[in-house]
């Protein structure tokens, strides 16, 4: 990186741009181009295009492969592509990024004011790419994107490690606690039909299960086509799904309990009730995950430890309310 691009703010096109590629004039030939490049091969970081320049302006691109399929004495001015897609230094790398897999291409100009500032190649998009890619995972598991500074876990100091983890655990302990709390009110319930228990562990697991399929699939739709996502037809879909699911899962328990508890009554209580957490969950999951792309802030996020802690608590009160009623009845 040169002087030039740290004047620009850190995640944008201007950082990472490189102005080391091949330039040549509207009227040069296209086998001078060539030889100066094939002298010139090791000042270039990136030789897949040849931008066309007129005093700093660019004029149109050629690739190089349809460069040396040309005749010696073509004309860069008739060879080069005057529609060409093009950022300003401000834009941010992920932005780039995006127009550059979109458009299908290896590099993109960076202009600023009709000048031509150089070239954001491939390999700096692969490298904001894997960032992303860190960045997203990080973000999955409830640790902070500020740890990508560091090679490896083990090199993050002890302290530091501790302070991004800890909220995370100490919010899902005081969920649990509360889950527990609430659990409590049940007791008397719990006593006379015990089997209500045995199944809270696959309560909070499949409504986990299911609201971290929604996440994770919301989370990638946002990443790569969030202006075109109609989140109200996407929440009518995931809760269609998730109520087919629920449905299919509650009726493999209604079995599953009438076979071996031979409590048809306790086996119908409980299917419903999984069948309406499951549709619940899968709402409440996209849901946050939504929201939390409204406050600009990482999707990624969605379907960390929040969401978890969140899924599970409200699982237990779903299934414990949904529960009482019927029995009540």
């Amino acid at each position: 990186m040169n002087d030039a691009n740290k004047s620009y703010p850190l995640n944008t096109a201007g950082r990472i741009m490189t102005s080391k590629v091949p330039v040549a004039l509207k009227n040069e030939k296209a086998k001078e181009v060539i030889l100066r490049i094939r002298k010139n091969k090791e000042d270039f970081d990136t030789v897949n295009y040849v931008y066309i320049i007129e005093s700093e302006r660019l004029l149109g691109i050629v690739s190089i492969k349809k460069l040396l399929f040309s005749k010696d004495d073509s004309l860069m001015k008739d060879l080069m592509r005057i529609n060409y897609s093009y950022v300003l230094p401000e834009t941010r790398e992920d932005d780039v990024a995006d127009l550059i897999i979109k458009k299908n291409i290896k590099a993109i100009p960076v202009i600023k004011k009709c000048a031509f500032l150089g070239v954001v190649p491939s390999d700096k998009i692969l490298s904001v790419l894997k960032k992303d890619f860190s960045k997203n995972i990080l973000g999955l598991s409830g640790v902070h994107d500020n740890v990508l500074e560091y090679k490896s876990a083990s090199e993050i100091p002890f302290m530091k490690s501790i302070k991004l983890r800890l909220p995370w655990l100490v919010i899902g302990l005081l969920g649990i606690t509360f889950a527990a709390g609430f659990i409590n009110l049940f007791e008397e319930m719990l006593s006379e039909h015990l089997i209500i228990a045995f199944f809270i562990p696959a309560i909070v697991y499949m409504s986990g299960a299911i609201a971290s399929q929604h996440q994770t699939l919301l989370t990638r739709d946002l990443a790569m086509m969030e202006e075109q996502i109609d989140f109200k037809k996407y929440f009518l879909n995931v809760g269609a799904v998730g109520l087919f699911l629920g449905l299919m899962i509650g009726f493999l328990i209604f079995f599953l309990i009438s076979f071996f508890w031979h409590n048809a009554l306790m086996a119908l209580i409980i299917a419903l009730s999984m069948a309406l957490t499951l549709f619940v969950s899968s709402l409440l999951s996209v849901t946050i995950t939504y929201g939390i792309s409204l406050m600009k802030a990482d999707p990624a996020n969605g379907s960390g430890p929040f969401a978890a802690i969140v899924s599970d608590v409200s699982s237990i009160i779903i299934y414990f309310i949904i529960v009482y009623a019927l029995i009540s009845m």
